[in-house]
């Protein structure tokens, strides 16, 4: 998904570190951090005690080979991948 979002900005995706990782970053986009989480995360993310610092990323899986995904600051515009 992030490959995806970094091919269409035409920007290089940076993988997160492991620390990175413990803090639910899942990479780099253009210095920019991302972390993606299914869409179920989203209605039940008042119940996780964790703070992500992190642009959101969410998915929803179509046919277990095709995902949706929506970038939380670009809210109701789902990309087919």
């Amino acid at each position: 998904i992030l490959q995806d979002i970094a091919q269409k900005l035409g920007k290089e995706l940076v993988p997160a570190s492991q620390q990175d990782e413990s803090l639910g970053i899942d990479g780099y986009i253009d210095g920019k951090a991302y972390s993606v989480k299914p869409e179920s995360y989203r209605q039940t993310q008042s119940s996780h005690h964790e703070k992500i610092n992190a642009t959101m990323v969410y998915y929803r899986d179509i046919d277990k080979k095709t995902f949706e995904y929506e970038i939380e600051e670009d809210s109701e515009q789902w990309s087919l991948i």
